[in-house]
């Protein structure tokens, strides 16, 4: 989540810095209520690789230009 933060005012897209926070966000929900939420903690288990992979993407992409 931290590192999502700034991202906003680089050459990153908003949409991605936004995901970022979000899952950020839902992992440490979900790990402090871990006894609480169950398997709904999976959810940021999955949605981690796919921000990583939107960050790598875009760095790629950057890389290019």
């Amino acid at each position: 989540m931290l590192i999502s933060l700034p991202m906003p005012r680089g050459a990153s897209p908003r949409g991605v810095a936004w995901r970022g926070t979000v899952v950020g966000t839902l992992g440490l929900v979900g790990e402090a209520l871990r006894d609480m939420t169950g398997p709904a903690s999976l959810l940021h288990g999955l949605l981690l690789p796919a921000w990583f992979a939107a960050v790598g993407w875009r760095l790629s992409r950057l890389a290019r230009a």
